[in-house]
């Protein structure tokens, strides 16, 4: 027979952190699919280039053309971008 497998309270809350860190960037990484899907629809020619909405500089310029678009696919990506 095994040992029961536990965690000692600094390992237990690594993992908690680790696991958390794993689920944001989960959830980053859905919300920009999400928006460059968005952008793609209204414009396919206007989608970012891979990596850049890292910086704020490229987010402000998108959000800047999404500001200017009617339409329910528009509001949902500046939602997405905000």
């Amino acid at each position: 027979d095994l040992p029961v497998a536990s965690h000692d309270e600094v390992s237990r809350e690594l993992k908690l952190l680790v696991d958390r860190r794993e689920v944001l960037v989960a959830q980053r990484t859905a919300t920009i699919n999400r928006l460059l899907w968005r952008v793609h629809e209204l414009d396919p020619d206007h989608a970012p280039k891979a990596r850049s909405l890292d910086l704020a500089k490229h987010r402000r310029i998108l959000g800047d053309w999404l500001a200017s678009l009617p339409g329910l696919v528009a509001e949902l990506a500046r939602d997405e971008l905000a």
